[in-house]
């Protein structure tokens, strides 16, 4: 009877470089990016994330942080996330915060994950996002519900009124 053991090889030198570059040039081409940690998530909800992302045409990596700061420095931007004891997610994104940061947010908030939003970086303004600020945007609806709460705000007493009127017409 034998016996079979399941060893995971580390990355080879070649494989972390590898991974290093294609991280830059990601920094190159995406105008944003937004970290965050996790952990106790099963394979199919990071899937699921990972597809979630791809919908909106953004990109989504699992990253060790040390190769993270390697491509960092050699692009030259001065990000430091908060640190956090897990994996970290990575997503490249074109568009505003709040779109990632509502899905990141809702992911990491899941009664069987464990998680935090790390932080942000606008590349083409050089501009950093703490880690609390994306929470909060990442709490708030998504912009069609926010329209539709405004529309519905501004054409509720509207409404109200013209039913008034019709009261007071019919009732003549």
């Amino acid at each position: 009877m034998s016996s079979k053991i399941s060893t995971i090889m580390a990355k080879t030198r070649t494989q972390k470089e590898q991974e290093i570059q294609e991280i830059t040039k990601n920094l190159k081409r995406d105008s944003k990016f937004l970290t965050f940690g996790f952990g106790g998530v099963s394979v199919n909800k990071l899937n699921e994330l990972r597809s979630n992302f791809r919908k909106g045409g953004n990109l989504m990596y699992v990253i060790k942080r040390r190769l993270f700061d390697i491509a960092l420095k050699n692009k030259g931007i001065k990000f430091k996330p908060n640190s956090f004891i897990g994996q970290t997610g990575l997503v490249f994104f074109q568009g505003d915060f709040s779109d990632v940061a509502g899905l990141v947010y809702n992911f990491i908030s899941e009664k069987e994950s464990e998680g935090k939003i790390l932080g942000g970086y606008d590349i083409s303004s050089s501009e950093m996002y703490e880690a609390d600020y994306l929470e909060r945007i990442g709490q708030l609806p998504s912009r069609e519900v926010l329209l539709g709460q405004v529309v519905g705000g501004i054409s509720s007493p509207i409404r109200a009124f013209v039913y008034t009127l019709k009261a007071i017409a019919e009732s003549n």
